[in-house]
C-alpha cells in the first residue's frame, strides 16, 4: 500500500482542487511534498538539477510567482521536475499571481504524464502548510502500516525513464523511504554506490565508511565528525556479481532491524536481475555519473575497479537520438563500439540524461570529422536521427564535466544556429552559448553587438534581405564555401560572389578577414537566433 496522487486528491486540504493536466500520472506514488518557487532558469540551476539523478517522487507546491509571465519557463519547470523524478505540481493562487493557465502548460503535463493540479482559483486564504501537513501525515501513516517496502521501491523505480533506473536511484528511493544511509561496496571493500540521509552527510560518506570498516565486529555504533552517534548494520547482496556484494546501512535510530537489511538486500538483488542488463558494462554508468557530478573520490575508485586510468580520458562524444527508444540507444552504442574500439585503448560509454556519453583517449585525434561523419551515416542507415557533438583535447575530468554541461545545456541553441551541421564541435556549442548570454542580457546588449549589420543597408529592402540570407548561409550552413553556399541557395556562384563583394566593400575588408569577421559573424548569429 502506498499513497498515490489519486489518494492525495481525496484529502480535506484538496477540496475544490482540479486535475487539469497529466491525468496519466494519477496513480504515481507520492513520497514527499515540497515547496518550490522556481526563479527564472539559470545555468547554475540547470547544473544543480543535472547533477541530481533522482530526487524522489515529490509532489511540488508552487504559485509560479517568479515565472508568471513566461510560459516557456513554466513548461521548463515541469520538464525539469519530471526529469528528476517529480510526479506533479499543485498550482496555488491562480488568478492572482498567474492570471490564467496557458494551453502549452497542459500539453507539456499531458506529454510527460506529470500531474498538474489547480487549487481553487482566486483564493488568497489558501495556505501551503495545510496541504504539506495533511499529505505528509498520510504518507507517514501509510509507511507505518507497510511492513514490506520492496514492492513500493521497485514500483517507483519502474516508473522512471529507462536511463534513470540506476543503482543510485534505487538507493535514493530506499534512503528516503527509511531515512537511512545505504552504502554498497565490493568484495575488496571499495565504495561503489551510496545514498546518504540526510543529503548533507554525503560529504562525510568516505570518512564514515572508513570508521565502520575499522570498527570491531561486535560493535554497531560509530561517532560522526560532528559528534553525532550513528548506528549501522552490515548485509550481503545475494548476487553473483563481483561488484555488488556488501551492504552497509547507517542511521540515527538505535534499531536497524535484520528485517530492514533483508528487504534492502532483496530490493538490490531484484534490481540487478530485472534491470541491470549490461552486466559486462557494470560500473561504467556509475563512473560517467561520478565524472559529471564532480565526485572525484568515487570516480577514481570506480576507475580502478574498471582497470582504467581516468587521466587517459581526453575527449568526449555525445549523441542524442531524437527519440528515446531504448532500442535506438543500443544500436547507436553498438555502432560506436565497433567504430571506435579500433582506435582507442580507453573507451567508456553508456546512457546518461538522454545522451549516449562516450569518454575516450586520443586515439581518434587525427580522424575526428571523418570518423564521426562515418558513424552518423551508419546510424542514419538504421533509420535513427540523432545529434552528434564532440569535444577534444580536454586536460582533466573537470574539463570533461564542464564540456558536458555546456554541450547538454546549449545543444538546442546550437542546433538552431547550425541547423544543417552533421556534427557539432565544442567550439560551436560554446559560441552558441555566448550568443545566448548576449540575448539574455537584454535588447541594449543585442543592439550593441548587431550594430555592424548596418553594412547590409543599401536602400533596397529586397537586396538587403538577399545579402543577409547569403551571409547567414555562407557563415553557418556552408562553412564559408562559395560553391556550397550557391548550391544551398540554388543560385549561381557568381551571384554569391557579387553579394559577398558588395558586403565587403561596405565593411572595408573581406567578410573572411579577422577581426572584423568575428564581429560580423556574431551579429549574423544573433540575427538568426532572434528571427527564429
Amino acid at each position: 500500500m502506498s499513497i498515490s496522487i489519486r489518494d492525495v486528491l481525496k484529502l480535506p486540504c484538496m477540496r475544490g482542487a482540479k486535475v487539469i493536466g497529466g491525468q496519466a500520472g494519477l496513480d504515481n506514488i507520492v513520497s514527499a511534498v515540497s515547496v518550490l518557487e522556481y526563479t527564472e532558469p539559470t545555468a547554475l540551476q540547470d547544473e544543480l538539477l543535472r547533477s541530481t539523478e533522482y530526487t524522489g517522487s515529490e509532489l511540488i507546491i508552487t504559485a509560479f510567482a517568479s515565472v508568471k509571465d513566461s510560459v516557456e519557463d513554466q513548461c521548463n519547470v515541469i520538464r525539469r521536475m519530471s526529469a528528476t523524478g517529480g510526479v506533479g505540481i499543485m498550482l496555488y493562487y491562480v488568478g492572482m499571481f498567474l492570471k490564467h493557465i496557458n494551453k502549452r502548460l497542459l500539453e507539456t503535463a499531458d506529454e510527460l504524464g506529470f500531474v498538474l493540479i489547480c487549487m481553487p482559483e482566486n483564493r488568497y486564504e489558501l495556505r501551503y502548510s495545510e496541504a504539506i501537513t495533511e499529505i505528509q501525515y498520510a504518507i507517514f501513516q501509510d509507511q507505518n502500516r507497510s511492513t514490506n517496502f520492496v514492492p513500493e521501491v521497485l514500483d517507483k523505480l519502474s516508473s522512471l525513464l529507462p536511463q534513470q533506473r540506476s543503482m543510485d536511484s534505487l538507493l535514493r528511493i530506499i534512503s528516503d523511504r527509511l531515512q537511512v544511509t545505504v552504502i554498497i561496496i565490493d568484495r575488496a571493500w571499495r565504495l561503489l554506490n551510496y545514498a546518504s540521509w540526510p543529503a548533507m552527510l554525503e560529504r562525510d560518506i568516505l570518512t564514515l565508511l572508513d570508521v565502520v570498516l575499522n570498527t570491531d565486529d561486535k560493535s554497531d555504533t560509530i561517532v560522526g565528525r560532528g559528534g553525532e552517534k550513528q548506528y549501522f548494520r552490515k548485509g550481503r547482496i545475494k548476487d553473483n556479481s563481483a561488484l555488488y556484494q556488501n551492504l552497509i546501512v547507517m542511521g540515527t535510530e538505535e534499531q536497524i532491524s535484520e528485517e530492514i537489511i533483508r528487504q534492502i538486500e532483496e530490493a538490490v538483488s531484484l534490481f540487478l536481475k530485472m534491470w541491470n542488463e549490461r552486466k559486462d558494462n557494470l560500473g561504467v554508468l556509475d563512473f560517467i555519473r561520478a565524472v559529471i557530478r564532480d565526485e572525484p573520490v568515487k570516480m577514481r575508485q570506480l576507475a580502478r575497479n574498471l582497470n582504467m586510468d581516468e587521466i587517459q580520458i581526453r575527449n568526449m562524444i555525445l549523441l542524442k537520438p531524437l527519440t528515446v527508444e531504448i532500442a535506438d540507444y543500443q544500436k547507436i552504442m553498438k555502432i560506436l563500439r565497433e567504430s571506435l574500439s579500433r582506435y582507442c585503448q580507453t573507451l567508456v560509454m553508456d546512457i546518461y540524461d538522454d545522451f549516449v556519453v562516450v569518454f575516450l583517449d586520443d586515439g581518434v585525434s587525427s580522424q575526428w570529422v571523418p570518423t564521426l561523419l562515418d558513424i552518423k551515416e551508419q546510424i542514419r542507415q538504421k533509420k535513427i536521427a540523432c545529434h552528434v557533438l564532440y569535444s577534444c583535447d580536454l586536460e582533466s575530468t573537470s574539463e570533461v564535466r564542464s564540456a558536458y554541461i555546456s554541450m547538454a545545456e546549449m545543444l538546442d541553441v546550437a542546433v538552431r544556429l547550425y541547423p544543417k551541421a552533421e556534427i557539432l564541435s565544442a567550439y560551436e556549442i560554446r559560441f552558441a552559448g555566448q550568443c545566448r548570454e548576449i540575448i539574455d542580457q537584454g535588447e541594449a546588449a543585442v543592439m550593441d553587438q548587431m550594430r555592424i549589420l548596418r553594412v547590409l543597408k543599401c536602400g533596397d529592402p529586397d537586396l538587403e534581405r538577399d545579402l543577409g540570407e547569403t551571409l547567414t548561409t555562407f557563415y553557418f550552413d556552408a562553412h564559408m564555401n562559395v560553391g556550397e553556399t550557391s548550391k544551398q541557395m540554388f543560385l549561381h556562384p557568381n551571384t554569391i560572389k557579387y553579394r559577398l563583394k558588395k558586403i565587403s566593400e561596405k565593411l572595408g575588408c573581406r567578410v573572411t578577414d579577422m577581426p572584423e569577421m568575428m564581429d560580423l559573424y556574431r551579429a549574423v548569429a544573433l540575427k538568426r537566433l532572434l528571427e527564429e
